[in-house]
C-alpha cells in the first residue's frame, strides 16, 4: 500500500493557475470585443420592429422604408452602416401578402494582431398587408 504526502498536495500548481487565468482573460477579452457588436444587432431588430408597427408602412416607397429604419438607428447611435450603404444592406420584397424587410451586414472584429472575428447578420421582418 501506498501511501501520499499529504504535503505534496496543496492545490493547483504555479503553472496550472497561469494557464487557468490566461484562459480566463482571453474569454473576457473576447466577450468585450463581441458583446457591443451584438447589441448592434439588437437595435437593428428594434428599429425593423419599430418599422413593422408603422401604421400603413407596406404603403411607403422602399426608399421612405429605408429612411425610417435607419433614422432609427441613428436616434439609438447604432453604428452599423452609413446612410450611403442603405441599398446595399437593407432589402425590400413585396408580395401580394404584404412586403419582406431584410437587413444584411457583416461585422470584421480585430481580436489580437492578424485573428479577427468576422460576424454575418441578417434579420428579416414580414409586414402583412392591411
Amino acid at each position: 500500500m501506498k501511501f501520499y504526502n499529504k504535503q505534496k498536495q496543496r492545490g493547483m500548481g504555479l503553472i496550472t493557475g497561469f494557464f487557468a487565468v490566461v484562459a480566463f482573460l482571453f474569454i473576457v477579452m473576447v466577450f468585450l470585443k463581441l458583446f457591443p457588436i451584438y447589441m448592434d444587432n439588437m437595435i437593428v431588430d428594434n428599429a425593423l420592429k419599430k418599422v413593422k408597427n408603422t401604421p400603413n408602412v407596406v404603403m411607403y416607397s422602399d426608399r421612405d422604408i429605408q429612411k425610417s429604419f435607419f433614422s432609427t438607428l441613428s436616434q439609438e447611435n447604432a453604428e452599423v452602416f452609413t446612410q450611403s450603404e442603405l441599398p446595399e444592406h437593407v432589402f425590400i420584397a413585396r408580395y401580394d401578402e404584404g412586403i419582406e424587410v431584410t437587413v444584411k451586414y457583416q461585422k470584421i472584429v480585430p481580436l489580437v494582431a492578424n485573428v479577427s472575428f468576422l460576424m454575418k447578420f441578417e434579420n428579416i421582418v414580414s409586414i402583412d398587408a392591411p
